[in-house]
């Protein structure tokens, strides 16, 4: 777009994932998380004809701080999103299920409060 390349690669593991990562020269990242992500069966993409999701401690494990795959995006971090996506989660009840298991893991107090702070970054 514009005259600027933009790649898109597409990894089977979070190893695969890992691996690239710590062998590119990245030095700003932005953290986009949708929500629709953690659905493992989601009519939307095609897969099963109602939802079902990664458990919470799942996803408390793939986005924890001490994984090398989050050390590496927070060393970068330059901005963070999350698209709820309640409509791909089944609804905005299990979309702010697992928006709250990404608060919980990332902020302190909630993220919609006035002195909302992340949890691991001083």
């Amino acid at each position: 777009m514009q005259g600027n390349t933009h790649r898109i690669k597409k990894f089977k593991t979070l190893k695969d994932i890992e691996q690239h990562l710590l062998i590119t020269t990245e030095n700003q990242v932005y953290f986009d998380i949708d929500l629709d992500f953690f659905t493992i069966n989601n009519p939307y993409s095609g897969k099963g004809n109602k939802f079902t999701y990664m458990t919470k401690q799942q996803i408390v494990n793939l986005l924890s701080v001490d994984t090398p795959f989050i050390q590496w995006i927070f060393k970068r971090l330059v901005g963070f999103t999350i698209a709820t996506e309640p409509k791909h989660c089944g609804g905005i009840l299990q979309s702010n299920k697992i928006l709250d298991t990404i608060n919980m893991i990332y902020f302190k107090p909630d993220i919609f409060t006035e002195n909302c702070n992340w949890r691991h970054m001083k």
